[in-house]
């Protein structure tokens, strides 16, 4: 086969040309570089016009953007090459653009790697290193690229293919996959940039050859069934596996008994997962005596189980994964003609009220595999009801045994603002100015504001461009080089912000204080900060251990040698992730993250105890480029997004989080970030949230029942008008709403920013609720 003699990969025909460049391809949006040359621009002329006096990291985005759209010219035709093709053909430029890009890259990715895994200092292993992605690279582009022909919209927002995928893989090799998600907030999936970051992530060689096997025997239909199949995202704590292999080994049926908040919904999830490995073609119904139950229960298959689905719809709308089709039906709908509603799989949800005399009819529907969950059955008459048609009691987990394995966390959560530490401050200052000026034009761009947007002209600010960028690329748009050039802008300055630090002053003081007298544990982000932070407290403590892969002793000594004293500090580099047993400890101070996962903060609620009456409290920064570099529409809602998703974890986790007292210019900060986000969605009646894609205060008010909204507002009502509400203040209002303890947990997405958006005033936050109106 003779191949064209333009892109070099399709079939020739008349003339040389294959079909798609025989007619001209797509040249989309101008790319604003200078295509007047007929034969466009010599790598040369490219990397002296654009690449060379600029950050490494921008001009790696500029370039790595270049070849993937020659990617999409050679598979697609559309976007014409911007670089020269020579005697007919573009791949000897683009050749020499790649050995560019490598060897730029992985300058970066060794300054990146190093200060967490210092062995990449030496040639060899860093060589083996550069071996193992160009590797994992080659093995997983043919796949992305493949996945992102397909783009998945889903209402307002859009599912990205390429991140539910890496997360499938991830996960199938028993490892959280939360490191997709954070990567996916910095960078673009699929760019060079952004598995360049993953791979720092994964840096375990042996880990990475097996994600690198499982992608190699793949193609693009079992990367699509996987990413349609449902699995857990999240890994099983002890006593959740206990419950389901339980189950598993006693035919498939039975009733689960654990404590609120210890994580019944998982165990019904893994059922589902096995389902779906079990056949083909599948129903699975979940029962619930409540609407509200029914819809947390589909937000959460879509959350955990990685599914393709609209969150924005309520439990009325079935979710299709595959061949599995799974329904959500409250019993009240289902009792008075149960054959109506065959399954394969039946969970039902507070199981207990289905003992009731009508609901227990519902039980009766034709089904082979059935569990039933809840805290507590209670009383022999309904066990026995239960139990003929779910099956015995299979596995029991108390409140005790929750509360002794640590399972639920009882301990304080404090926040601290300061400022972030950025080493390369003159760099950092300069490309605020330069996003500043360059968003000026290209928010007068409203030619290609309208072509991507389809409707509107004006970018309201740098949040509105980004979301227009990300559109663009779905959508196979090309971009103008000033958009091109404001985007790499953009993801340099969180570059430096991803490898930058917070202030390390307010920790070591901190640390210093309770060291004297308590067991703290000191969570930092590098072995660099490990060592900063232990050279300052060994000046006033004897008590100091160091766990990080530096250490020459082994870190199980360094552990004993900490549970033996009375007090001191235990200071680590992703400790917690390598599942060293950590000894109990009073105090936990967090520098390692402004968002720290999930499964840390529970862990935290493991090793932090309760001593005699005082509770354990954990300390958590949030870090802030100083004023003269802060950019209030990026910064602002990155800023409030921390702050939302710590308050949402705590209310998840039945703890309280709240800001230590603020200094004036960080509560300024705050308070203009809150009003700017009350303002545009006041002005625009629809914002986009970092965390929760395009806000829907009707889906958030749809998770409070009437009965709550009422006990919301009757709260509210009892409340001076002019009262600002703190952050516990509504944790301990929603609680109340929904008839829980103080330290219960609750799921409710969302509800912060109805805090926010009501400007922490009860009167307009009583309006949200009675009129869905914000004013």
């Amino acid at each position: 086969m003779s191949e064209c003699y333009k892109c070099g990969v399709r079939e020739a025909k008349d003339g040389g040309l294959c079909d798609k460049c025989g007619k001209g391809a797509y040249l989309g949006i101008s790319s604003g570089f200078d295509l007047s040359r007929q034969e466009g621009l010599s790598f040369e002329e490219f990397q002296e016009t654009y690449l060379n006096d600029i950050p490494d990291v921008q001009a790696i985005s500029m370039a790595d953007d270049e070849l993937i759209l020659y990617e999409y010219y050679k598979k697609h035709g559309i976007f014409v090459p911007n670089l020269k093709h020579i005697a007919g053909r573009y791949e000897p430029e683009y050749l020499k653009m790649n050995e560019w890009f490598s060897k730029k890259f992985f300058t970066v990715l060794r300054e990146r790697i190093s200060p967490i895994d210092p062995q990449a200092l030496n040639e060899d292993y860093f060589s083996e290193v550069e071996r193992s992605f160009m590797q994992f690279r080659s093995k997983i582009n043919k796949i992305v690229l493949d996945l992102s022909d397909e783009r998945i919209y889903i209402g307002t927002a859009d599912l990205n293919p390429v991140i539910l995928f890496l997360k499938k893989v991830i996960r199938k090799r028993d490892i959280v996959p939360d490191c997709v998600d954070v990567t996916g907030n910095i960078f673009i999936p699929g760019s060079g940039m952004f598995f360049l970051e993953l791979f720092a992530t994964l840096k375990d060689k042996d880990i990475l050859q097996k994600i690198q096997q499982d992608i190699s025997k793949m193609n693009t239909d079992d990367a699509w069934e996987l990413i349609r199949s449902p699995l857990v995202l999240l890994i099983p704590w002890d006593h959740q596996q206990h419950a389901f292999d339980r189950w598993s080994k006693t035919g498939k049926r039975g009733i689960i008994e654990m404590a609120t908040a210890t994580g019944k919904t998982l165990v019904g999830l893994m059922a589902v997962e096995l389902l779906s490995q079990s056949r083909e073609n599948a129903i699975v119904r979940i029962f619930a005596h409540s609407q509200a139950i029914l819809n947390q229960w589909r937000r959460e298959c879509i959350e955990k189980l990685g599914l393709i689905a609209d969150v924005n719809c309520d439990f009325t709308t079935p979710i299709s994964c595959g061949g599995l089709k799974i329904y959500f039906n409250t019993l009240q709908s289902v009792y008075k003609q149960p054959e109506d509603f065959p399954s394969d799989l039946l969970i039902v949800d507070e199981v207990h009220h289905t003992a009731a005399f009508e609901y227990r009819k519902a039980l009766a529907i034709n089904c082979n595999w059935k569990i039933g969950l809840s805290a507590t059955v209670e009383g022999e008459v309904r066990t026995n009801i239960l139990e003929r048609d779910l099956g015995p009691i299979v596995y029991r987990f108390s409140l005790l045994e929750a509360l002794e394995k640590g399972v639920l966390p009882n301990f304080e959560w404090k926040l601290h603002t300061v400022h972030l530490s950025i080493p390369e401050e003159k760099e950092f200052e300069d490309i605020s100015k330069k996003i500043r000026m360059k968003f000026l034009s290209v928010s007068n761009d409203h030619v290609t504001i309208k072509r991507i947007s389809k409707e509107k002209t004006t970018i309201e600010d740098l949040h509105d461009f980004i979301k227009m960028t990300e559109k663009a690329r779905y959508e196979n748009i090309q971009l103008p080089n000033d958009w091109r050039i404001l985007q790499s802008y953009i993801l340099q300055r969180r570059w430096i912000i991803h490898r930058s630090r917070p202030k390390l002053d307010s920790a070591i003081k901190l640390a210093k204080q309770y060291a004297a007298h308590n067991k703290v544990i000191i969570f930092a982000m590098d072995i660099a900060t490990c060592n900063t932070i232990a050279s300052e407290l060994e000046k006033e403590n004897d008590n100091i251990f160091l766990v990080h892969s530096e250490i020459e002793e082994d870190a199980n000594k360094q552990i004993l040698r900490f549970k033996n004293v009375k007090y001191g500090a235990l200071i680590g580099a992703r400790m917690l992730d390598e599942g060293i047993d950590i000894p109990d400890a009073e105090i936990g101070i967090n520098v390692s993250s402004s968002k720290t996962r999930l499964q840390l903060v529970q862990r935290m609620g493991r090793i932090l105890r309760k001593k005699k009456d005082k509770k354990p409290v954990f300390h958590h920064y949030i870090a802030l480029p100083k004023p003269e570099y802060y950019l209030q529409e990026e910064d602002n809602l990155t800023f409030l997004d921390d702050l939302s998703w710590v308050q949402e974890t705590a209310l998840r986790m039945g703890v309280h989080a709240e800001l230590e007292q603020e200094e004036v210019p960080f509560e300024r900060l705050r308070l203009n970030a809150e009003e700017m986000i009350r303002k545009r969605y006041i002005d625009m009646n629809l914002t986009s949230l970092p965390g929760y894609g395009t806000f829907r205060l009707d889906y958030v008010l749809r998770l409070f029942p009437l009965d709550v909204k009422n006990n919301i507002i009757s709260q509210l009502n009892c409340m001076d008008s002019n009262h600002k509400i703190s952050d516990v203040e509504w944790s301990n209002i929603l609680r109340k709403g929904f008839c829980k303890n103080v330290e219960d947990q609750l799921n409710i997405p969302g509800h912060w920013w109805l805090l926010i958006l009501g400007g922490r005033n009860p009167l307009k936050i009583k309006q949200i609720f009675t009129e869905q109106n914000i004013g």
